[in-house]
């Protein structure tokens, strides 16, 4: 098989030129660089090839190959997120990064509008997407060395309760070494700490999600949440409430390995489409409307986070 990209890799490369859906000349003119060293791009449902053994192992018919897309990408699909997406659908990708983003229909560009956005291509020649995220994974597990090693990250966090009345907060980012708690008191206890933090890191997806809706000019019908933090019930509610949004729980949490999965049943032929394949395959388990009264405390909540903390909304690259 000759080496080949998609249009999700190969946008992620800084030598392509995502708007026209080619490797960029200017940029590969400048470096001495041949697009034929680059390799062609294809679309992420593009069968480049099939394989009738792997390692030592005869399989019983040859099996074809699908170049696949980037995993981010992959679980914007994985959520139901149609490459030529309207505007309608919005996704949360809950895991190790709790990221934010869609395919869109078209390239727009908000950098002024919404600077913290990152512009790629979408799965399909003259589909984009756009993504923000901010890790926070190594700061649940910093959590559970230092409060929680024997019992567990899921039995505190079944226990936090979000209703607004929680004054511990985490200021600025731990990831850049220069985190601090604040409103710790001696009546707390350990769900205290948890729930602050985690609200700590949910009020700057507001802000996050309205940069989304200058790209769409509009508001979005319902965010698709996925992956590890989807589990919480407490917390997906609480995202909800935060952002007054209605948050929709996929059955296939896994959405990057359902969206891989998508692009090879299009580039096989399974299905005509991914309208057709996301039909299909993805199918929403629960929602989360708004709470009408908790929207309103916590968007009280969120202006004083935001203007307690010391660089503005953290956690989102």
């Amino acid at each position: 098989m000759e080496p080949v990209n998609d249009y999700t890799l190969a946008s992620r490369k800084m030598l392509f030129d995502f708007q026209k859906g080619e490797w960029s000349s200017e940029i590969l003119g400048f470096l001495g660089i041949r697009k034929e060293q680059l390799g062609p791009v294809s679309p992420s449902s593009t069968v480049v090839g099939e394989i009738s053994s792997y390692g030592t192992a005869r399989l019983p018919y040859p099996v074809p190959v699908v170049i696949g897309a980037h995993d981010a990408g992959s679980s914007a699909l994985g959520l139901g997120i149609n490459p030529f997406n309207d505007g309608s659908l919005i996704g949360n990708n809950s895991g190790t990064w709790n990221l934010m983003n869609l395919y869109y229909k078209e390239f727009t560009d908000v950098t002024a509008s919404a600077p913290r956005l990152t512009p790629g291509s979408g799965p399909v020649k003259g589909s984009c997407y756009f993504q923000a995220a901010g890790a926070v994974g190594p700061l649940f597990d910093w959590f559970v060395r230092t409060f929680c090693r024997e019992e567990g990250l899921s039995a505190v966090s079944s226990r936090a309760v979000y209703d607004g009345s929680c004054q511990v907060r985490l200021l600025k980012d731990p990831m850049e070494g220069n985190g601090v708690l604040s409103g710790l008191s001696l009546d707390q206890n350990i769900e205290d700490i948890f729930a602050g933090i985690v609200e700590s890191v949910t009020f700057p997806m507001k802000d996050m999600l309205k940069e989304f809706e200058h790209l769409a000019n509009k508001r979005f019908s319902a965010m698709r949440i996925s992956a590890g933090g989807a589990k919480a019930d407490n917390w997906v509610q609480l995202k909800a409430d935060v952002m007054n949004i209605k948050m929709e729980r996929v059955a296939n949490l896994q959405a990057s390995a359902l969206g891989a999965a998508i692009n090879a049943s299009v580039g096989i032929g399974a299905y005509k489409d991914y309208d057709e394949a996301i039909s299909a395959m993805v199918r929403v388990e629960r929602i989360f409307e708004p709470n009408p009264e908790m929207v309103r405390i916590y968007e009280e909540r969120s202006q004083e986070f935001l203007g307690q903390s010391i660089s503005g909304p953290c956690f989102f690259l």
